[in-house]
C-alpha cells in the first residue's frame, strides 16, 4: 500500500523515534539497534546475516508504527482503505 509523503513522514517518525517494543526490552528503534550491533554474536555474523538482522528489527518497528498510524484520526481514510484491502485479500481477491 503506497502512502503519501505526509503519511510516510509520520510513519518513519513513529517507527524510529516513538515506538518501543516489548520484544526489544521496551527500547526505541535506535537503542534496539545499538544493543544488537554490540552483541558478540552480531559481530561474528556474515554481512548478509547482519543486514537481515537489522532489517528484521526495522520491520518490527515499522509494523507497530503502521498499526499506530492507522489509529490516528487524521488517517481514518487510510485505515478504511487498509481494512478493505485486508478483507479482499482474505476473500482471495488481489
Amino acid at each position: 500500500m503506497r502512502l503519501g509523503a505526509g503519511a510516510q513522514s509520520d510513519l518513519t517518525n513513529l517507527a524510529k523515534n516513538e515506538v518501543t517494543l516489548r520484544q526489544y526490552n521496551n527500547m526505541d528503534f535506535q537503542n534496539a539497534l545499538l544493543r544488537e550491533i554490540s552483541r558478540p554474536t552480531y559481530i561474528r555474523m556474515s554481512d548478509r546475516d547482519k543486514a537481515l538482522t537489522l532489517r528484521r528489527i526495522e520491520d518490527a518497528y515499522y509494523e507497530r508504527a503502521f498499526q499506530i498510524l492507522l489509529q490516528m484520526p487524521e488517517y481514518g481514510n487510510l485505515a478504511t482503505a487498509y481494512q478493505d484491502r485486508q478483507r479482499l485479500q482474505e476473500q482471495g481477491v488481489r
